[in-house]
C-alpha cells in the first residue's frame, strides 16, 4: 500500500520491510551484547550468522507449507525456494533461529536459547507495531454500538475505509511482545539453563490464541482454522505432555492436561460462537455478545498459559539461579 523506498537487486524495499529490517538488527545487537556479557560472544556470532538466513527462510518455508494450494497455482513450486517472494510466519522463523544453535550452539545451546528469547521478542515486537505499514494488524469492527471503543490506541481506522474503525491488534500485540520482553530480561539470570526460553515460548503462544483470534487481517488459515493460533494451542499442550512423560505425575499432571484441554475446547466452542449463532430447538438463535465471548476466550488463553507454566517448573531444577 506504500511506494517503494529503493530498490536491492530488483526486489522492492518498501517501508514495512525497512521497518522488519531495523527491528532485525536491534534484535541481532541485543543477542550479542547478552552474549557478550555472558563471554560467549564469539559462539554467538556464529549461531547469529547462520540464524539469520535460516530464519528468512524458514519464516517463508513454514508459510509455503501451510498454503500450497493458494501459492503453487501462482509461482510454482519454486516459491518454496523463494524467500524474496513474501509470505512468513514467526513460529518459522523463530524455528529457524532455534536449529541454528542447535547445530552451532554444543555445550551452550540452553544459555543461547535463553539469550535468544528476548532478541526474537524484539523482532515481533518491531513487525507488529510497523504493521500498519503492511496494511495489516486489523481486528474486529469497534464501531458497532456495543463496542464504542474509536479511538487509538484501542482502535484504528480501516487503511481501505477511513470511516470505519477496527481494534487495534497490532498495537496491543506490540505492547504484549514488550511486556513479555521485559519479563524476560528481569528473570534471565534468575532461572536455571532454558527455563526463560521456555518461559517466553509459553508466555508468546498464550497471547497468540487471543490476538490470532481478533484479527481481521491476511491471517494465514485452513478454511476457519487460524494457523498460528493452531500451532500455539499445540505448543502450549505439548508442553504439559512432555512435563507429564518426564516425570510430572500424580494428580497435579492429570489436572493440567484437563485444565488444558478444557480451555482448548472452550477456545474452539467460542470461535464457532463468533462465525455463527447457537441454534436452539425451535429454530431460536442465540447471538453472543463479541466483548463477552473474546472476554471468555482471552481468560481460556491464559488459563492454557497458567497450566503450562505450571507444568514447565517440573522441568527444571527448583535451585536454578544463575547459568
Amino acid at each position: 500500500m506504500f511506494e517503494p523506498l529503493f530498490t536491492v537487486f530488483g526486489v522492492d524495499v518498501r517501508p514495512f520491510s525497512a521497518c522488519v529490517c531495523l527491528g532485525a538488527l536491534a534484535a541481532s545487537a541485543l543477542f550479542l551484547l547478552l552474549c557478550g556479557k555472558r563471554n560467549i560472544g564469539e559462539r554467538g556470532e556464529k549461531c547469529l550468522m547462520l540464524a539469520v538466513p535460516l530464519a528468512i527462510f524458514c519464516g517463508h518455508l513454514l508459510n509455503c507449507l501451510v498454503l500450497p494450494a493458494e501459492l503453487v497455482p501462482d509461482f510454482g513450486w519454486q516459491i518454496f525456494l523463494s524467500p524474496w517472494v513474501g509470505g512468513y510466519m514467526f513460529y518459522g522463523a523463530a524455528a529457524g533461529a532455534c536449529a541454528a544453535v542447535l547445530l552451532l550452539g554444543k555445550d551452550q545451546r540452553r544459555v543461547l536459547f535463553d539469550l535468544a528469547a528476548p532478541a526474537l521478542l524484539v523482532l515481533i515486537m518491531c513487525v507488529r507495531f510497523a504493521e500498519p505499514l503492511d496494511g495489516q494488524g486489523n481486528g474486529i469492527p469497534v464501531d458497532d454500538p456495543s463496542v464504542p471503543w474509536c479511538f487509538f490506541p484501542i482502535a484504528w481506522p480501516d487503511p481501505e475505509w477511513p470511516d470505519e474503525w477496527n481494534l487495534a491488534v497490532f498495537f496491543w500485540e506490540g505492547v504484549y511482545a514488550l511486556l513479555v520482553l521485559v519479563v524476560t530480561l528481569v528473570r534471565l539470570k534468575k532461572r536455571a539453563p532454558g527455563q526463560t526460553a521456555l518461559t517466553a515460548l509459553i508466555l508468546y503462544a498464550a497471547g497468540q490464541v487471543i490476538f490470532e483470534s481478533l484479527r481481521r487481517d491476511q491471517v494465514v488459515r485452513w478454511l476457519f482454522v487460524r494457523v498460528s493460533q493452531l500451532i500455539s494451542a499445540l505448543i502450549l499442550a505439548a508442553v504439559v505432555i512432555i512435563a507429564i512423560v518426564r516425570g510430572l505425575r500424580g494428580r497435579r499432571g492429570v489436572l493440567l492436561l484437563a485444565l488444558t484441554l478444557l480451555f482448548i475446547g472452550g477456545v474452539i466452542a467460542l470461535e464457532f460462537a463468533v462465525e455463527k449463532p447457537l441454534a436452539l430447538p425451535g429454530g431460536t438463535l442465540v447471538y453472543f455478545s463479541l466483548p463477552l465471548t473474546y472476554a471468555l476466550i482471552a481468560l481460556c488463553a491464559a488459563g492454557m498459559g497458567a497450566s503450562a507454566l505450571a507444568a514447565a517448573k517440573s522441568l527444571f531444577p527448583k535451585s536454578g539461579t544463575e547459568h
